[in-house]
This record gives structure tokens, sequence and C-alpha cells, in this order.
């Protein structure tokens, strides 16, 4: 059996605070197939390890598919001077 992750100990696994993955949990409470991201206990948030990879794989970001728009530029108009 292996040990369960406090609230704290899975964030420091994640490289992000208590605060953060409480605010997270908040928003995402279960992953795409309805299981959630931890166990509750009480009012104790227990994570294993399988929870903290399901987390960070759920968080990945997908590459921006807008980067190719930057070579067109947007012309500025200029100012002309009133005659």
């Amino acid at each position: 059996m292996t040990k369960g992750l406090d609230i704290k100990e899975a964030a420091g696994r994640l490289c992000k605070t208590p605060r953060w993955l409480r605010t997270w949990l908040s928003k995402h409470p279960v992953d795409a197939y309805g299981v959630p991201y931890c166990s509750q206990l009480g009012r104790t948030k227990v994570f294993s390890e399988g929870d903290v990879a399901r987390i960070l794989d759920a968080t990945r970001v997908a590459p921006c598919r807008l980067s190719s728009l930057t070579a067109f530029t947007v012309p500025i108009p200029r100012k002309t001077k009133a005659r």
C-alpha cells in the first residue's frame, strides 16, 4: 500500500502552492471520466501518486496554433498633417 499525500505534499510534487491546488481542484473536481482527483477523508484531501500524475496530465498546455500568425503584420495608419 502506498502512502497517501496531503494537499501540501501533493502541491509540492506539482511545484505549486497548496492554495493553487485547492483553487484548481475547486474548478476541476473530476477528470474527463468523472473520477475525482483525490480522496476525501472528512475535511482532509488525500492524494495518491497516480492522482498527482493525473493532475499533471490534465494541466498540460497544448501548443499555440496561432504562432504562425505572427508573420503577418497589420499596417498601422499614419497620422497625416491637415493642409
